[in-house]
């Protein structure tokens, strides 16, 4: 008797342990950060120190093969996607275990000139047609990268290719796709690979920024904070809507005003259509980023 008693204090004991962690775990998720700063273009805008020279953008990158890159990448690794025309044909996959070292790849696709912008901090990737040369400034507003071009004092905002401030010269985001690199290899196997042959000196197994994804942490002052969703919850957006990751893919559908957020199970991304079922490009991003710069 006294044995079973010990056991179910034990397993009481346990339970508690476990509902404490979790309710910690949420609080500290949904907690605001402590370096909000007043709003204001000027001052918000963040010279971290890290510039082209640190992390240098792509520009006439080289691809590889899939067996190849399947020699270091990590199958639960992330990249971003690009479909070639006509289906499964072609195919590119952009690792974030190299673009977390550059941020930025100045490439030519389909005929096009296109830049593909990686933003760790935000969480954020995205395609864009390019008529410049692009590279990293080394500033940051509301935690998302800023980059600018040759022979402009322009600044773009990385997750949606605004202008900060605003002057008319956004760029156009093209469809991409976030996947992991089992994903693709199962479904693009004579697909290419952003190649780990750079120019430059970087260990492509390591991720600079440690455990950032997984923790609540924000890095830089942001001008205003919305606990809707823990920090690092990821979304997509299309407009003004925005939707969790997770959310969609439970509904595997969710039809917005504009456009309808769809799970795709064979390649485990998420897709965008419009009313018309054409495919339009939609922005991902952590939410606290999103929400921060909305």
């Amino acid at each position: 008797m006294k044995e079973f008693l010990n056991k179910r204090k034990l397993i009481i004991f346990v339970i508690l342990a476990i509902f404490v962690g979790f309710f910690v775990f949420e609080y500290f998720n949904h907690l605001p950060p402590r370096n909000l700063v007043q709003p204001g273009l000027e001052d918000s805008i963040i010279d971290t120190g890290s510039d082209n020279d640190s992390r240098p953008a792509l520009n006439d990158s080289d691809f590889e093969s899939v067996p190849l890159a399947d020699t270091y990448l990590l199958n639960e690794g992330l990249g971003l996607v690009l479909e070639g025309i006509g289906g499964r044909g072609q195919a590119r996959f952009y690792p974030f275990q190299i673009l977390v070292w550059h941020n930025l790849v100045n490439d030519v696709w389909n005929g096009s000139s296109i830049l593909v912008s990686y933003d760790p901090l935000c969480g954020s990737a995205a395609v864009f047609e390019s008529e410049r040369l692009f590279k990293n400034s080394g500033k940051i507003y509301n935690n998302s990268m800023l980059f600018t071009a040759e022979e402009t004092d322009l600044l773009w905002r990385s997750f949606d290719g605004q202008t900060l401030p605003e002057t008319g010269d956004n760029l156009s985001a093209i469809p991409s796709y976030v996947m992991t690199w089992q994903s693709f290899k199962e479904n693009f196997p004579n697909g290419y690979v952003l190649s780990r042959e750079t120019g430059s000196a970087r260990d492509y197994s390591h991720n600079p920024y440690g455990n950032y994804a997984a923790t609540p942490a924000v890095w830089y002052p942001l001008n205003k904070y919305d606990s809707s969703y823990p920090a690092k919850t990821i979304v997509y957006s299309y407009g003004s809507e925005v939707f969790p990751l997770d959310n969609i893919k439970s509904a595997k559908t969710i039809s917005g005003t504009e456009v309808d957020f769809v799970w795709d199970e064979e390649l485990e991304t998420v897709k965008g259509y419009d009313k018309n079922e054409n495919e339009v490009a939609l922005t991902t991003a952590y939410w606290f980023c999103w929400a921060a710069n909305h």
